[in-house]
């Protein structure tokens, strides 16, 4: 994990960061949008507040479907992020929900053949 201060430092290199949530809870199982509210806003507060920068992705906390409902995702609609990211395995298009975008995996642990298979996708 990284300090406040590394976290700044690495801001003022152009480095952006997102939110993810105050606690890491799956937000689906939560007890109400009241929680969820303040899991996605809390977290998102926190981070302006540090960096004294909008932030303007979140990254669903294990970002499965089955994590996630229609009131999850409008609640980081309306808290203005302009996208958010899952955890489900995928290119992205152009027509795709921004607050739905999949991921294309890059961990240490992708064999270099599938990483260069990945990465080629994004050849321009």
């Amino acid at each position: 994990m990284l300090t406040w201060d590394q976290v700044r430092l690495m801001a003022r290199e152009r480095i952006e960061f997102g939110a993810h949530s105050v606690n890491h809870p799956i937000l689906a199982r939560l007890g109400g949008e009241k929680e969820v509210y303040e899991e996605i806003v809390g977290s998102r507060d926190r981070i302006q507040a540090e960096l004294n920068e909008p932030v303007l992705h979140f990254a669903y906390p294990n970002g499965q479907p089955q994590d996630l409902s229609p009131i999850i995702v409008k609640t980081v609609s309306d808290a203005g992020f302009r996208t958010a990211v899952t955890t489900v395995a995928g290119q992205v298009f152009p027509t795709d929900n921004p607050f739905l975008l999949r991921r294309v995996s890059a961990g240490v642990e992708l064999p270099l053949h599938r990483f260069q298979t990945n990465a080629a996708a994004f050849r321009v």
